[in-house]
């Protein structure tokens, strides 16, 4: 009797063992489609801050958010921004166009041209 009961225990572990990872496994897909779905959105908030730090004399940054956000694919993206003041020498302030391409692996923001 002892070998009978023994087996179902083996098998009632497995079981939980393979439930547990397709839980673990489950977790993972959620967190990489909520990653994917953010990315645009991330992609906006690291531009726009990679932006105002690029200013040589200041810069800051609107509560609005008026840049757009096109998939290049490679987990890039392009942002093209219009809600950021930079200033001159002569502490005088304007908008500028800026452009930044936005990595998903490393998250962070390379701005190619602040006009």
């Amino acid at each position: 009797m002892r070998p009978y009961n023994a087996h179902y225990q083996t098998q009632a572990s497995l079981f939980a063992e393979q439930a547990s990872v397709l839980v673990e496994k489950e977790k993972r897909e959620r967190a990489a489609l909520r990653e994917r779905e953010m990315a645009p959105l991330s992609a906006q908030v690291t531009c726009k801050s990679a932006a105002v730090d690029s200013a040589k004399w200041g810069g800051e940054s609107d509560w609005g958010n008026n840049s757009t956000v096109r998939d290049l694919g490679n987990n890039t993206y392009e942002v093209i921004g219009h809600d950021v003041k930079m200033k001159n020498g002569f502490n005088a302030s304007r908008y500028v166009e800026y452009r930044g391409i936005y990595s998903v692996t490393s998250k962070r923001c390379v701005i190619l041209s602040a006009e």
